[in-house]
């Protein structure tokens, strides 16, 4: 998904990420990123699923390879994206294992170039709690008194959850 925000005096450019899950194929997610970055000079954002992290730091439980976090890292740099910052858990990813066999990672962010952190200097993420997902849902705040009420959470109602037992 890609696509123009048109508002009253900004304009910029939003794209819904999903990194090719397979690592032999992760190399074709940073190719369409960078043939993305070229479309447009507006101000720019790319949230989303990426499948990768940057460094070693963004994973709890087993190990990435570096050429894995170089390649992101090529990527990131060559589109001049910037990590737009996060609030909540640091991992988006649970693999739902326990024990020794549990990986947490943080491969779901919002990216964005410089002009577009300017348009909106107090922009962050907030990684929202994991319910029944591997991932936590994201949340895409544009400015401090919205980060604000984010920690009041409205109560759902699933459906799903008069199966349940618990």
């Amino acid at each position: 998904m890609d696509f123009l925000v048109h508002e009253e005096d900004k304009e910029w450019r939003v794209t819904g990420f999903y990194g090719w899950p397979t690592v032999a194929d992760r190399h074709l997610s940073w190719e369409l990123l960078k043939v993305l970055e070229k479309q447009s000079t507006l101000p720019w954002l790319c949230i989303g699923d990426f499948n990768e992290i940057l460094y070693s730091t963004e994973m709890k439980g087993g190990s990435r390879a570096q050429w894995q976090m170089n390649n992101f890292q090529a990527a990131v740099d060559e589109c001049g994206l910037k990590d737009v910052g996060w609030e909540g858990y640091m991992f988006s990813f649970d693999n739902g294992q326990s024990g020794d066999a549990n990986r947490q990672s943080r491969i779901d962010r919002a990216m964005s170039t410089e002009a577009w952190l300017d348009l909106f200097p107090y922009a962050k993420l907030i990684n929202l709690d994991r319910e029944w997902s591997d991932h936590a849902p994201i949340k895409l705040v544009f400015d401090r008194r919205e980060a604000c009420h984010t920690v009041k959470r409205r109560f759902k109602f699933e459906q799903i959850w008069v199966g349940e037992e618990g």
